[in-house]
Order: C-alpha cells, then sequence, then structure tokens
C-alpha cells in the first residue's frame, strides 16, 4: 500500500479519485475504426509539413546527455517501419516513411514530429523513445530532455503524459504504474496488466480487451477495411495462430482456452487471449 502510494502522489493522483479496472464489454470495431481514421488524418497532416533540413554540425557532447551529437543510429527509425510496420497499420507507415527517413538522415526535427504523434497519438507504445533518442544523437537537445522525461519518476503526470508514465512502468515492473498508463490510454500497459492479472481470467481479458482497443497492430487492418464478418475469420486465422504458438492454452473458470475468440454483440469482438494483442 505504501508503494501504490508513492507512485500515485508521483503521478498527481493522490486526489481521492479511483480510476476503476476494465470491464469486458466486447471489442467496439466502430469505435476501433473511428479512432483509426482520425490518428490517419492526423498522420497526413504531419506528413504534409516541410521536411526539415539534415544537421550540418553535431552538438557537443555533454556529461548530462552523453547521446548528445554522438550520431543518429543507421536505420533506427526505418527498421521500425519496414519490412515490418511495427507502429501501427500500413497505411500509416506509408503516410510517416518521408519524416523516418528524414530522421534517419539527420532531421531532428522530423525525429521529434515523429516521436510526438506516436507520444499524443493511442496505442502510445515505448518503442516511441527511439524516434527521441535519434533526435538525441542527431544533436538535438529537445530529444535528450525528452528521453530523460520518459525515464524520470519523479514529476510524473500519467493524465498529461501516458507514455512516460508507461515507459516508467516498463523499467521499473510497477504494476500501479501500469494501470494508470493503461488507463490513460498506454496500449503497452494494458498488456503488460493483462499478465500481471493473468490469475484473474476475465479482469486479464479485460485489460487486453483494452490494449485491443486503443490500437492492436494486427488488428488494425482488418477492422479498418473490413466488414465484420471478414475481420472475425482474419482473427480467427492467422492473427490468433500467431498468439497461440507462443503461449500455452489455458481454460480457468469455463473461460475459452487462451488463443480464442468468442463472438458477442453484433460489432463486437471479446478478445481471450492472455498476452498482448500487439504481438
Amino acid at each position: 500500500m505504501a508503494a501504490a502510494f508513492v507512485w500515485s502522489r508521483a503521478c498527481g493522483h493522490d486526489d481521492g479519485k479511483r480510476h476503476p479496472h476494465p470491464t469486458l464489454r466486447g471489442l467496439d470495431v466502430n469505435a476501433f475504426r473511428s479512432a483509426l481514421a482520425a490518428r490517419l488524418r492526423r498522420a497526413t497532416e504531419l506528413a504534409a509539413r516541410p521536411n526539415s533540413a539534415p544537421a550540418t554540425s553535431r552538438a557537443a557532447r555533454t556529461d548530462k546527455w552523453p547521446m548528445l551529437g554522438k550520431g543518429a543510429v543507421p536505420n533506427a527509425g526505418t527498421d521500425l517501419i519496414e519490412p515490418q510496420c511495427t507502429i501501427g497499420p500500413r497505411e500509416l507507415c506509408t503516410l510517416l516513411d518521408g519524416l523516418v527517413r528524414g530522421c534517419d538522415a539527420g532531421g531532428a526535427r522530423d525525429c521529434l514530429a515523429v516521436g510526438q504523434y506516436l507520444a499524443d497519438t493511442p496505442p502510445r507504445g515505448a518503442i516511441t523513445v527511439t524516434f527521441f533518442m535519434q533526435a538525441c544523437r542527431i544533436g538535438n537537445p529537445a530529444g535528450c530532455e525528452r528521453v530523460d522525461e520518459l525515464k524520470s519518476a519523479s514529476k510524473l503526470d500519467c493524465e498529461r503524459d501516458p507514455l512516460a508514465c508507461s515507459y516508467t512502468a516498463m523499467h521499473t515492473q510497477n504494476r500501479e504504474l501500469h494501470d494508470l498508463a493503461c488507463s490513460f490510454g498506454a496500449a503497452d500497459s494494458c498488456s503488460v496488466m493483462s499478465w500481471f492479472t493473468n490469475g484473474d481470467v476475465e479482469l486479464s481479458r479485460a485489460y487486453l480487451e483494452q490494449a485491443c482497443q486503443l490500437g492492436c497492430r494486427w488488428l488494425a487492418p482488418s477492422l479498418a477495411t473490413a466488414s465484420d464478418q471478414d475481420v472475425w475469420r482474419a482473427i480467427s486465422g492467422a492473427a490468433m495462430r500467431r498468439i497461440r504458438a507462443r503461449q500455452a492454452p489455458r481454460s480457468r473458470l469455463g473461460a475459452p482456452p487462451a488463443g480464442q475468440l468468442t463472438r458477442t454483440a453484433p460489432g463486437s469482438i471479446a478478445i481471450t487471449s492472455d498476452g498482448s494483442c500487439a504481438g
């Protein structure tokens, strides 16, 4: 209890407010499509901005930021969008392709733009830190400062910055922080909470369902374009076979084995795997 109180204060949530655990409601296909469309619109607007010029000189390294000006890691961003798009559906990677390549070519502002877009937009994956680190290595102190924010356990505001909350939780394995980050829209933390709560099948499934609702990578292309029936076939086919290959099936309290799905109300899908849906 003491640890939970400390983390609650650090996140600015010692105000007596309670953040309830998620409940199983079924994946809302229409809401998912709407949120994905909004993400793609924002990415389109971002991609339309002029690319930044590559840095012509590197900032001097400091004791505070040893990475500053050390030089971009070759293809650090590009490797996240090809051959597989790991930041979302293929359409998102296509839209951000120019900015990501500009980042790898030395455009620190491009790195910061992509990083901030991913931080502000669900699913807010921890992999986002790659772009801030790249900006720092290119020589932009703002990238270094953002990396410090993500790593700092003090002055966290989980509601304002779910990504920092989730990233810190990843490094500390703090359950309370993961729970807060999940409630504010960090899908990685929802997936971790699904693992933390695997002793409670229904709660574990609810966290996984919330992670998927925020933006499951393999689910996104199907839900974006296909009919509900096509989505059902796609998810219950290859995608779920991938999950079953990673995880041992189990069946408790009458729930379907891990890696299976159950059809609920029209327009919704219940996720019943006990691992990350973003695999």
